[in-house]
């Protein structure tokens, strides 16, 4: 039963709904427009966010362990902030090289420092990490029918930016590169990033979430045979649209994982299917992009699979000296935000073209500038998401399970492999995007409404139990 959108909690609802599409409207803007006028709209926008989701009574059941993560999480850069003494810094990894006797001149070395090589930069990602938390806070306390909504609106996101890529594919094709931001990867569809593997990684979150609603819809909606149709043709045809975007980004990692996560959504999705329905579905979907693309071009595609694009990558030379980095800063890290700063120093003559500034693996690069801290959170939060995903898999064998929790699980699934090879979550949109995804495959599953008594009388429960008639005495042995 879908609550009366009088009541205080559905008005609440609603306030938190529009919020999130706000957010992410802001997002969009620090993607199109970056600037501080634009970060600064996101970061006070997440304020107010998080202070409509912690300010009313909450709509579910807070989880205690889960709240504990996310404030580690939130006051964690703050903690590398704290003044401490500046001579007990020498003893800490890398922080020799910045505290040492005789390391500074004119006035001499202050007294006190904090633990972050550069505090500005941590204080940007204090500040950045509220619009995430807001997001995942207030979507977590939202129902399915708001949960509908908000996936909706990042799959039109999602279309949207695809389409804006393959147009830049297009007249880059054809000579002409006006529709690329600058600096972003000529050839490729990029969307409003600079980065195609960062458009690779919205599009690919989303496809499960796309095949899931082609297979059965979400909770609450039971339509007739031809809504059912018409359904299924609509989140078919964006699953489709999302795969053929996915091949014009021509990221290895992100065509890859999307295929995989059309294999996981088809396999988990519908276990009741028939073997050859399923890959009829992921058949038809691939013929309709492969099809597509094949009239527009797959040949700068196919090149990136080439074996001289593999060897030309420079990141497992950047792996090897971040691991370097990474022992050096160990055991608390030189601080968020930081790891630009440290790599230049341990830069190899071997890398002389490339800079920097990104590990192009997010799970290492946490670690170079969180150490010890920082991997009891990744732990935690790992932990945290294969526990909640074996119970929403074992859920979605249910016939009328919701589908878009798992969906937007296989969709974190799917960032958490892409992040090995990238650094795609530290950009804003796509870190709203992964927020919408956990606070739906975080949320509590709606309550069940009571069951009605049977005709009749209602029986005991011993008698439920022994599933014999309150009448009807059992026979005797």
């Amino acid at each position: 039963m879908t609550p009366d959108a009088r009541t205080p909690a559905a008005r609440a609802a609603t306030r938190l709904t529009w919020a999130v599409t706000a957010l992410l409207a802001a997002a969009l803007a620090v993607a199109v427009w970056p600037g501080p006028l634009t970060s600064t709209g996101l970061q006070a926008g997440a304020v107010l966010t998080l202070g409509a989701a912690l300010g009313g009574a909450p709509a579910v059941r807070p989880a205690p362990r889960l709240t504990a993560g996310l404030a580690a999480l939130a006051l964690l850069p703050w903690l590398y902030l704290l003044p401490l003494p500046a001579a007990g810094l020498a003893d800490l990894g890398g922080h020799a090289r910045y505290h040492a006797p005789g390391t500074w001149l004119g006035a001499g070395e202050p007294a006190w420092a904090p633990l972050s090589l550069a505090p500005f930069a941590t204080w940007a990602v204090a500040l950045d990490l509220l619009a995430p938390l807001a997001v995942f806070l207030a979507v977590r306390q939202l129902g399915p029918a708001h949960h509908v909504r908000l996936l909706g609106l990042l799959l039109a996101l999602a279309v949207a930016q695809g389409l804006y890529g393959l147009l830049q594919f297009a007249s880059a094709s054809s000579g002409s590169a006006w529709l690329l931001a600058q600096g972003a990867h000529a050839g490729s569809a990029t969307g409003s990033f600079t980065n195609r593997n960062h458009l690779a990684l919205l599009l690919e979150m989303l496809v499960p979430l796309a095949v899931l609603l082609t297979l059965r819809p979400p909770a609450g909606q039971r339509p007739d045979a031809a809504a059912a149709r018409q359904r299924a043709l609509g989140y078919g045809a964006v699953a489709a649209f999302l795969l053929l975007c996915l091949l014009f980004t021509r990221s290895r990692t992100g065509i890859t994982l999307a295929l995989l996560g059309l294999v996981l959504a088809l396999t988990l999705g519908a276990p009741r299917w028939r073997a050859g329905r399923a890959l009829g579905v992921a058949g038809g979907l691939l013929l309709f992009a492969l099809g597509v693309a094949s009239v527009m071009g797959l040949a700068p595609v196919i090149a990136r699979f080439s074996v001289d694009a593999l060897l030309a990558d420079a990141r497992p030379r950047i792996l090897t000296v971040t691991l370097e980095v990474l022992r050096a800063w160990w055991p608390l890290g030189s601080g968020p935000g930081t790891y630009a700063l440290v790599m230049p120093p341990a830069q190899p003559v071997t890398l002389p073209d490339v800079v920097l500034n990104h590990a192009h693996n997010d799970y290492l690069e946490w670690l170079v500038e969180t150490g010890a801290p920082g991997a009891l959170l990744l732990s935690a939060a790992l932990g945290a998401f294969w526990l909640q995903g074996y119970r929403v898999v074992r859920a979605a064998r249910r016939a009328a399970a919701n589908p878009l929790p798992l969906g937007a699980g296989l969709g974190l699934l799917l960032v958490a492999g892409h992040e090995l090879v990238d650094y795609g979550l530290r950009i804003p949109l796509n870190q709203l995007v992964f927020a919408v995804l956990a606070g739906v495959f975080f949320a509590p599953p709606p309550a069940r409404p009571p069951r009605r008594a049977a005709r009749g009388g209602t029986c005991s429960a011993a008698a439920r139990a022994t599933r014999w008639p309150v009448t009807t005495a059992p026979p005797l042995n």
